[in-house]
């Protein structure tokens, strides 16, 4: 039997409003599920952001997991703000999951980008993240701290290799290093998720220090300054540290008459000129490093015989290989042992295990 026309009209107003709560329904899940999936997003972009303008709490606390190694640079003053976010996707989700993978994007110095995955466990309702940090060995390097941003750490001798936890962003190795002898060459890297990537040419490697050209003359008159000191202290070059000297039982050599007594008066009248040398080629580590002779010094010993008034003159060489370069704990050039305030119990100074004698010839 054909409706009337009043009822088709209800019919299709019931048919319409049906339809229209149904979409409804459905357009409210959609528009719910869609903020539950951006959630974890907004979750690593707060993160990212936290952690590039030094707002190291709110970061951790977004984390889920402590960092593992040491946290000397998750630090406001270690933080760089040069990067930006560049892009932030959802990898993996489901609206009855409590896990999320978010894809994240940066951008550091000479536009290098890097991308990597971040992965977020739903925890009592809140978002954290499971990778937060990036962990990286750090092997004993050349000057007696490590220093990233211009932020340094100290690092204690024979420390070995130390492990460090880094939030995400850009990190610049040395960038304030001994002034007076060493540049750093050091490209900086970026971290992102629990991956350090290297920029540049540099490739990350963190130790990439230069001695610099300009720096033998910083070297000699510390060379200068050092051996002024073994003649002018108590106890003169024949104490400990000094590489030139003749002991007293060997004056009697020169003088000729035992059991005399004599005056001795030294004088440097040849300085020696000294470069500041890698023997592996790359200065990274102490140990590689040595004082090369370019010209040869002379120690000149004039010895009085007191009740003669007989002198004799006796010139004496002054071999660099005694000594070791030192790097203090600000970084700043010194020679070993007498400005290595381990100098005695270093190990490296075995030239004084017993009397030093630089091999003194009469001059002529």
């Amino acid at each position: 039997m054909p409706l009337r026309s009043s009822t088709r009209r209800i019919l299709a107003l019931v048919i319409a409003v049906a339809l229209t709560a149904g979409a409804a329904v459905v357009l409210g899940r959609w528009t719910i599920a869609r903020g539950y999936a951006d959630e974890p997003v907004e979750t690593v972009r707060a993160f990212l952001e936290a952690s590039r303008d030094g707002n190291v709490d709110t970061a951790l606390a977004i984390a889920l997991n402590e960092p593992k190694g040491r946290t000397d640079f998750i630090a406001p003053e270690a933080i760089s703000g040069d990067w930006e976010i560049t892009s932030l996707g959802l990898q993996i989700w489901s609206p009855d999951a409590g896990s999320a993978v978010v894809l994240a994007t940066i951008t550091g110095p000479e536009a290098t980008a890097v991308t990597e995955e971040y992965e977020l466990d739903r925890i009592d309702g809140a978002w954290r993240i499971k990778n937060a940090f990036a962990e990286l060995d750090i092997s004993q390097p050349l000057l007696p701290y490590f220093e990233m941003n211009g932020h340094s750490v100290p690092v204690e001798s024979e420390a070995g290799v130390l492990s460090f936890s880094f939030l995400p962003g850009v990190y610049q190795p040395y960038r304030e290093a001994s002034p007076d002898v060493l540049e750093s060459h050091s490209a900086p890297v970026i971290v992102l998720g629990d991956t350090v990537f290297g920029t540049g040419t540099g490739g990350g490697q963190f130790f990439n220090l230069a001695i610099m050209v300009a720096a033998e003359d910083a070297v000699n008159e510390r060379l200068a300054a050092y051996l002024d000191d073994c003649i002018s202290a108590e106890g003169g070059p024949e104490r400990f540290g000094c590489p030139f000297g003749l002991p007293d039982r060997r004056v009697d050599d020169h003088l000729g008459d035992e059991g005399d007594d004599f005056e001795k008066a030294w004088e440097i009248t040849t300085y020696p000129r000294a470069a500041l040398t890698s023997l592996g080629g790359v200065a990274t580590s102490t140990e590689e490093m040595i004082l090369a002779t370019r010209e040869p010094g002379i120690a000149r010993l004039t010895v009085t015989n007191e009740d003669t008034g007989e002198e004799v003159v006796v010139d004496c060489g002054i071999p660099l290989e005694a000594l070791y370069p030192y790097f203090g704990a600000d970084g700043s050039f010194g020679i070993g042992p007498n400005e290595d305030p381990e100098g005695a119990s270093s190990g490296k100074a075995t030239w004084w295990d017993s009397d030093f004698d630089s091999g003194c010839e009469d001059a002529g």
